[in-house]
C-alpha cells in the first residue's frame, strides 16, 4: 500500500487510516458521525508494545524484527572494517 499524505485506506472492518505527514488517523464512520483517534509517533510506539503484550505472534515478529536489525548492524559494521583493512593494504 503506497503512502500518500491525506490519502485514506480502507484497513478492514470499518476502520480507515489516513497519514498527515505527522500522525496516523484512525478513523471508524458511525451513524451518530466518525470515531478519530490521531496517533502520534510515541503513541504508535506503546500500543505496537501493547499489541506484543496481548498477542504472542506479535511480539515473536519483533523479537525476530530486533535480532534482524541487530545482525544487519554487524554485518554493517565487519564489512566496514574489512573494508577499511583492504583500503589500508593497498595502499
Amino acid at each position: 500500500m503506497p503512502l500518500t499524505t491525506n490519502e485514506t485506506y480502507h484497513l478492514g472492518d470499518g476502520l480507515y487510516a489516513s497519514f498527515d505527514g505527522y500522525q496516523i488517523c484512525l478513523r471508524a464512520p458511525r451513524e451518530d458521525g466518525d470515531h478519530v483517534v490521531f496517533l502520534e509517533p510515541q503513541l504508535w510506539d506503546i500500543l505496537i508494545e501493547f499489541a506484543a503484550e496481548c498477542w504472542p505472534a506479535v511480539r515473536e515478529r519483533l523479537i525476530q524484527e530486533k535480532t534482524m536489525k541487530l545482525a544487519l548492524g554487524e554485518l554493517q559494521a565487519e564489512t566496514e572494517m574489512l573494508r577499511k583493512r583492504s583500503v589500508g593494504e593497498a595502499e
